[in-house]
């Protein structure tokens, strides 16, 4: 390989100035042993590039003293050993990298050596072994579990000192780690969770964290809520975790550090941001995973809710009101399959939880301690107490925390025996003293505030039964949703009749307000399903709004000027800016055109009859004008081909058959698009009946539960690139139409795997119309329901009309229904029969 020639023995410079090189490129790192070592190291990436080219055959020259060429330099041999040649340079023995380019001597790859190579004496490979270390730094990889490091490993982590985030041992620590990737280096802050092996108990809750991390990880969305876990390791003493870092804290911390929310946007947002941990807790009660034909189900429990392992996260929000919260510490949980019995999870023993805890994990006697079985109940309970105490918050700050705190000790107090002294319960039922706090910050509350004078008895009060009675993780998600949308609604509400000759007591600007006016509770007070208690929730009672009285006419004669009478004991309300829609008045109810699936079938069958493209023009639907209100606009259909839509494919085949070769009629390009919430096949096509082909074949396979997630944000993507696409064209000078309308109408029955969540997907799409200022109805969703699943049309009922979002573009109708309501529905407000939602987003 390398020539014969020799070179001049004093030729060192590329040595003296590789070895300059390393004294100024060292980066610092650690080791975790019985103490802490800092320690220096190498980037890889640096070292590669700087031995490469030139640099890197003028260095073997000088220390080979034989004549290298590039064709030399750049042959797997010499690649695959820079390393080796690094250390062989510091300890002074680089000529012996001659004896490295065999075929069979060890390579980059072998580092670190723990065993003497054949090419290296004794003494060579003591110091060889020695220097090493700093070459060959941990490379964390994304998705790293469990791996154990030898304890001269030096670790990429630096800056790490230990952080007060309200929790006893394990030590957590924040600090930073170097990641590297082809031609840069990037720094991420992090925390480090850190368990001594001192003891039994310090390994079982690495392991509980642990198996409960990577179970929780396999859900992508899981992050939103739960904090994220990086990976785990072990070195010498002390097992390690890597989570994302909270850089606001706790709650407890949050509670001290921000003042509580006066406006009622504020209120609002906090709420929405604080019940996403509902979502969290569903994640973590709940997971399937689908292996093959075969579906295993994991339960979960976490056993430690309380305010200070929730952690808070700014997100680049300004307003500490939208801050992110998520459940963290799972030290204490636990991980089992299955079985029927819904509210205890095999394989957990319960820890004392003592201020949040339930009374079924309150044991007087510590000899006990091990003798309760790990309940998902449990956590309901707590999480329960959190959003109790954040009631307080909500109303008067930190003090009347403090304040509820005291009267549930003063009152636990005489409790004969009672050790933990500011519990929620008794030992066996909750406080009276609960409920009367309750009570009494209700008639506290401010104008604006609709969740605090109800969660009592629309959510607190079913979290504290006693155990088989409590409320379940889905339905307490779907009680907040609940809660979100009178909040929402009754703030439009007041928006709309709050009397001021000032224009004062409107929404705030970039709040948008549906167009239905003052009927906007209407879909809160419909008459509940019958059948709502077989699938484990409950109607709300929802307070009728304040009975509005007309006042007297004023002096210029405003039309339709109103006023409320003044709830008693609210605190004075905030100013508000102009609305973004009008009141509207209503008159008699216009009987809209109606069109069923048969009249649509008859009429493809009279138009494929006909030859001359004319004639097919001439034979026109019943009240054909109206699919001019869709013209122009894209059609996308998402189908749910999940194994319980089995027994409604025909009927999916023909609700398809007929819109897909409607929609092509009046689309633009003709392009009908048609994806499957299981399936990650994707169809487009201008012939319909090409894609009906796809649907029938597709009903052949169904097998797999379904979670149109995944679907769901694909579709998102692709409507963002397009977008994306023609702002760029736009702001070059390129002649480019903007997106056209679109509308995505998802064919599902809603039995949806429990974790499935597609109010998060709907607020993404409201917010990438803000954010792309698109017309009210630009996007709108129609979900098209197949079957009698009570749960299912509950659950698109929620996604519908329960959300609270600042644009209605959502419908939901039977696969029986309206044609014209199917297309209409979410884009036109004369065939939506909800009313206003207005506000903000739901965040859940």
């Amino acid at each position: 390989m390398a020539s014969s020639r020799s070179l001049s023995p004093g030729d060192a410079t590329p040595v003296a100035e590789f070895l300059h090189f390393l004294s100024k490129h060292q980066s610092p790192g650690l080791r975790f042993g019985s103490s802490l070592q800092k320690c220096m190291f190498v980037p890889q990436d640096e070292l590669q590039a700087y031995l490469s080219g030139a640099r890197l055959q003028a260095l073997l020259e000088s220390v080979c003293r034989q004549r290298f060429t590039q064709k030399d330099v750049n042959t797997a041999a010499v690649q695959s050993r820079r390393r080796i040649l690094a250390i062989l340079i510091l300890i002074g023995r680089g000529d012996l990298i001659k004896r490295c380019f065999t075929a069979h001597a060890p390579s980059d790859e072998n580092l670190p050596f723990e065993l003497q190579p054949s090419q290296f004496s004794f003494d060579t490979f003591r110091r060889f072994y020695e220097e090493q270390w700093a070459f060959c730094a941990h490379s964390f990889q994304e998705g790293e579990i469990d791996s154990h490091i030898l304890e001269n490993t030096i670790l990429p982590i630096y800056g790490l000192e230990e952080k007060d985030l309200g929790g006893p041992q394990p030590l957590l620590s924040c600090g930073y780690i170097h990641t590297t990737s082809v031609d840069t280096r990037c720094v991420h802050e992090f925390v480090i969770k850190t368990y001594n092996l001192n003891g039994d108990l310090a390994s079982i809750s690495y392991r509980n964290e642990l198996e409960a991390l990577k179970t929780l990880s396999l859900n992508k969305n899981a992050s939103k809520s739960i904090v994220k876990f990086y990976g785990s390791f072990t070195q010498q003493d002390s097992h390690h975790v890597i989570l994302e870092y909270a850089d606001q804290g706790t709650l407890r911390d949050f509670y001290q550090k921000f003042s509580h929310p006066k406006m009622e946007n504020d209120v609002t947002d906090f709420w929405e941001h604080l019940f996403n941990l509902a979502v969290g807790l569903r994640q973590i009660h709940h997971i399937e995973l689908l292996e093959g034909d075969h579906t295993s189900t994991f339960h979960g429990v976490h056993q430690d809710l309380r305010p200070s392992n929730i952690l808070v996260f700014c997100k680049g929000e300004a307003s500490p009101y939208r801050f992110t919260f998520k459940i963290g510490n799972f030290s204490h949980s636990h991980y089992g399959l299955s079985d029927e019995d819904n509210s205890k999870n095999h394989g957990g023993v319960s820890m004392r939880i003592r201020t949040y805890g339930p009374p079924g994990c309150y044991l007087i006697r510590p000899a006990y301690r091990e003798v309760v079985r790990a309940q998902r109940n449990g956590d309901i309970w707590s999480l329960a107490c959190i959003f109790s105490e954040a009631t307080s918050w909500v109303t008067d700050g930190p003090q009347a925390v403090e304040e509820y705190r005291n009267q549930r000790k003063q009152a636990l107090s005489q409790v004969p025996g009672f050790k933990d002294g500011d519990c929620f319960h008794d030992g066996s039922d909750v406080l009276p003293e609960v409920k009367a706090w309750h009570a009494h910050l209700a008639m506290l509350r401010r104008a604006g505030d609709y969740v605090t004078p109800n969660i009592w008895h629309t959510l607190l009060q079913q979290c504290l039964e006693v155990d088989e009675q409590r409320l379940r993780a889905f339905q307490l998600c779907n009680k907040t949703i609940e809660l979100l949308g009178q909040q929402r609604n009754r703030v439009c509400h007041d928006y709309f009749y709050r009397g001021d000759d000032n224009n004062k007591g409107w929404p705030p600007a970039g709040r948008f307000c549906g167009s239905s006016g003052p009927a906007m509770m209407r879909a809160n007070q419909e008459k509940p399903s019958e059948d709502l208690d077989s699938m484990g929730t409950t109607a709300l009672d929802v307070p009728n709004p304040p009975t509005a009285k007309k006042s007297e006419p004023n002096s210029n004669n405003s039309p339709g000027s109103s006023t409320l009478s003044t709830p008693p004991n609210v605190n004075p309300g905030i100013e508000f800016e102009k609305p973004l829609c009008p009141v509207h008045q209503h008159g008699p109810a216009m009987r809209l055109p109606e069109l069923s699936f048969k009249e649509v079938s008859d009429w493809i069958s009279r138009r494929k009859s006909f030859t001359l493209k004319k004639d097919k023009d001439n034979e026109k639907l019943p009240n054909h004008d109206y699919l001019n209100r869709v013209a122009g606009r894209d059609h996308i259909f998402l189908i749910d081909d999940a194994v319980s839509m089995k027994d409604y494919w025909p009927e999916v085949a023909k609700v398809f058959k007929a819109l897909s070769y409607l929609t092509k009629t009046v689309d633009d390009d003709r392009i009908i698009e048609a994806h499957f919430t299981v399936s990650a096949a994707t169809h487009k096509s201008s012939k319909s009946s090409i894609l009906l082909s796809k649907v029938q074949e597709r009903g052949l396979q169904l097998a797999a539960t379904s979670n149109p997630e995944t679907a769901c944000d694909k579709i998102l993507r692709e409507w963002k690139n397009k977008v994306t696409r023609n702002k760029f064209r736009n702001l070059v000078g390129l002649s480019k139409p903007s997106m056209p309308g679109v509308t995505l109408y998802i064919l599902t029955d809603g039995v949806w795997e429990d974790q499935s969540d597609l109010s998060s997907f709907i607020r993404d799409v409201v917010r990438f119309m803000d954010e792309y200022d698109m017309p009210r109805k630009h996007i709108g969703i129609q979900f098209i329901r197949f079957g009698n699943s009570t749960r299912g049309a509950e659950r698109l009922r929620v996604l519908d009309s329960g959300l609270g979002l600042r644009r209605d573009i959502v419908d939901t109708i039977p696969s029986t229904g309206n044609v014209f309501k199917i297309l209409l529905g979410p884009v036109d407000p004369t065939f939506d029969d909800d009313e206003c939602t207005c506000g903000g987003e739901a965040n859940i």
